[in-house]
């Protein structure tokens, strides 16, 4: 009787919390952080971003949605999920579908160096990933270079998944001996591989900490980052002609991001709990070492390692790479010294 009584109470402490922030968030947090709801824009915006709910890294944005933030202060604003990834964000925004995004670093960098009509405008989240290359635990594979000629799923072209694939061919130079299944999404990934459809994908754990249970799958490598993860960027068209519209949306922005990485009476400890099926210890592992930017600064040191980075693995494979400020704008937020490649804290103490 006990232990279902404490059950019933963490579950209600659980609840509660979801509650304040979602209260929170579509209530106060404008007034909190001197953002007002009024917008005399009559400009509509799409707003692109990989699918919130599949990906914890963006949960201060599902968050914005399940709280109505969104809707209360960019009511200007459409946001657009794309399952598919990165990629198909930044396709949207050179056919003019899409005005800003919330991409991949890596994307970003890559498409910019090979000439779409967008830039960096500010960073999303500083903090690096490791990106693990992961196998059916069933397999008869325990490293990396086992799996040459083997098949890879990914989400499709040019996704970050895509990207840290094809740098991982070309770090085993295996050439072209590898087939790679371009699946939609990356819980179709997964799936890919439990049901053996393909041998082995690469997927970050904690996007999807499915990949941490040893009973369905096993990590066979790691590729490493030393740059921020995600970034904003928007259609240089959109930045010279509603550069006001670009500030609100960056407004609204870090003010999510502020109030989750505040995570007040747990709230956000829990929303990772509740909707992204973390467990405790993983979700305090998250907010340990996951950071969310509350200014917006750009790390140009570390979009110059990136950029190198990429062209040494070939995933960049152009003539004539753009000069370095290309990359970014400056008129919405500041770019920080060379030196400094990304946030390097905690959120937890």
């Amino acid at each position: 009787m006990v232990r279902r009584r404490r059950g019933i109470s963490r579950t209600l402490a659980i609840v509660i919390a979801l509650v304040i922030i979602i209260v929170a968030i579509g209530a106060g947090l404008g007034y909190y952080y001197n953002i007002s709801r009024n917008s005399s824009s009559i400009v509509p915006i799409t707003i692109g971003m990989v699918d919130y709910n599949e990906h914890a890294y963006l949960a201060p944005l599902l968050n914005g949605s399940l709280s109505g933030a969104f809707k209360a202060y960019l009511p200007f604003a459409t946001i657009q999920l794309f399952p598919a990834g990165s990629a198909s964000v930044i396709h949207a925004m050179e056919t003019g579908t899409v005005q800003m995004g919330i991409v991949v670093e890596d994307n970003a960098v890559t498409a910019i160096a090979e000439g779409a009509p967008i830039v960096i405008v500010a960073t999303f989240e500083p903090t690096p990933i490791d990106f693990a290359i992961v196998v059916n635990a069933k397999s008869p594979f325990y490293n990396v270079t086992q799996l040459e000629g083997k098949s890879f799923a990914s989400s499709g072209p040019g996704s970050f998944d895509d990207i840290v694939l094809h740098i991982l061919f070309n770090e085993e130079h295996w050439g072209n001996n590898y087939t790679e299944v371009y699946v939609g999404s990356v819980p179709a990934q997964l799936a890919a591989v439990l049901t053996g459809k393909v041998t082995a994908t690469a997927v970050g754990p904690l996007v999807h900490p499915q990949v941490l249970n040893i009973s369905e799958f096993r990590i066979v490598g790691y590729i490493p980052e030393s740059w921020p993860l995600w970034v904003v960027v928007a259609t240089k068209s959109f930045v010279e002609q509603h550069p006001a519209e670009v500030r609100k949306v960056l407004q609204v922005i870090f003010m999510l991001n502020k109030y989750f990485d505040q995570n007040i009476d747990n709230a956000s400890f829990y929303f990772l709990i509740t909707h992204y099926h973390f467990t405790p210890s993983l979700a305090t592992l998250f907010l340990k070492t996951n950071y969310y930017s509350t200014n917006g600064a750009i790390y140009r040191g570390g979009i110059q390692l990136e950029l190198q980075f990429l062209q040494k693995t070939h995933v960049i494979n152009v003539t004539n790479i753009p000069p370095l400020s290309d990359f970014y704008t400056t008129e919405f937020e500041p770019a920080l010294p060379m030196t400094d490649l990304y946030y390097n804290g905690s959120i937890l103490e």
